[in-house]
């Protein structure tokens, strides 16, 4: 029987600030594990939800796509709470820095927009788990869990390229680094999240969308014929982290809603 108490465990997870991550940090607080929540954008909201229960939280803003930001949220997590068992690669998103929407054509994109969301989407990934990998090899014991998209997946026009390009590459990324760390009780797992709309940011692209008609488009397409929500992706990712799927490494999970089954 499937038993996803992960009490004392030392979770990390980014972009932790709302949506999915939020969900994420409860669901693994839940667990009785013990958090250390960073992003960008101010904690507090987060941190007032967690730790009721004696279960130790820290949040550490940084930058993910700076280099020292990420060597100083590894460490910090380490020293505070002693160890990093399970990393949840979250943060990201499709805008672009002043946050617009990117260009949606190959010509009329920017080396700036396509740098950016690359960066916040890719290069954030592999320096938070080039920071934390060495702690999990001495403990011999992880969990790695890579938040890509069905963008990765599955080319619709309502992915952007670079977004695309992005969370493709999460996918390869994690099949390639889970050979690398199978020998030393590390697993490297993602999943790819279909139409959840999740924070103020895509609630209201999903009521333009409704307005426009695409909405009903979008639901048509998905065979359970509903958004998925953040606790929907909450619950694979902390499925991923138990002990009790160890066996499990180098695999994407969608969770689309059967949406490109059809």
């Amino acid at each position: 029987m499937m038993n996803t108490n992960l009490k004392g465990k030392v979770v990390l997870v980014s972009g932790a600030a709302g949506g999915i991550g939020m969900s994420i940090a409860q669901t693994f607080d839940k667990m009785g594990a013990h958090l250390a929540l960073t992003d960008l954008l101010p904690l507090e909201n987060i941190l007032a939800r967690v730790g009721k229960t004696g279960n130790k939280a820290i949040g550490i803003q940084g930058n993910l796509t700076i280099e020292e930001d990420v060597d100083n949220i590894a460490k910090k997590t380490a020293n505070t709470l002693g160890r990093i068992d399970i990393l949840v690669n979250n943060a990201g998103g499709n805008f672009t820095e002043d946050g617009r929407s990117p260009a949606k054509w190959l010509e009329d994109l920017t080396v700036e927009e396509w740098d950016f969301i690359m960066n916040n989407n890719l290069k954030s990934v592999f320096l938070l788990t080039r920071a934390v990998v060495p702690l999990m090899k001495k403990q011999r014991y992880g969990r790695i869990i890579n938040v890509s998209s069905m963008a990765g997946r599955v080319g619709t026009p309502l992915n952007t390229l670079p977004y695309s390009a992005a969370k493709s590459g999460i996918i390869g990324f994690t099949r390639s680094l889970a050979y690398q760390l199978g020998s030393v009780g590390v697993t490297v797992n993602a999943v790819a999240p279909g139409y959840i709309v999740s924070g103020p940011r895509l609630e209201k692209i999903w009521e333009e969308r409704k307005k426009t008609g695409v909405g009903d488009q979008i639901i048509s397409s998905i065979a359970l014929e509903r958004l998925g929500t953040p606790q929907e992706v909450a619950n694979v990712v902390v499925f991923l982290a138990s002990d009790e799927v160890s066996y499990i490494t180098g695999s994407t999970i969608d969770i689309l809603g059967g949406a490109y089954m059809l």
